[in-house]
């Protein structure tokens, strides 16, 4: 349990600056994969398709997104980037994890 406490401080370290890298990635425009998903969402509220088929490429990280913003939770834009965001931090703290071992 001890070398579970020593292993916090660098971890929180990776979070934070994870956290500040958001910050700064919000005041840049949707990127092409970003604006492919923006369209996914508004495609899905606007036709209803969300279980047809992936043969045009649905991207996987909408499917998560579409109850939050169903929810009223805005703008769409955000939930991408702290899906992404917090998809990364979690692969930055694994790979820590990893590399102790």
């Amino acid at each position: 349990m001890h070398s579970h406490r020593s292993e916090l401080v660098p971890i929180g370290a990776l979070l934070l600056l994870g956290s500040v890298a958001f910050v700064r990635l919000m005041a840049l425009p949707a990127f092409e994969d970003e604006g492919f998903s923006l369209h996914w969402i508004r495609r899905f509220f606007e036709a209803g398709e969300w279980l047809q088929p992936l043969t045009d490429g649905k991207p996987l990280e909408v499917w998560p997104v579409l109850p939050l913003v169903g929810l009223g939770l805005e703008p769409p834009l955000l939930l991408i980037r702290v899906l992404h965001v917090l998809v990364g931090a979690l692969g930055a703290v694994l790979i820590y994890r990893l590399a102790q071992r």
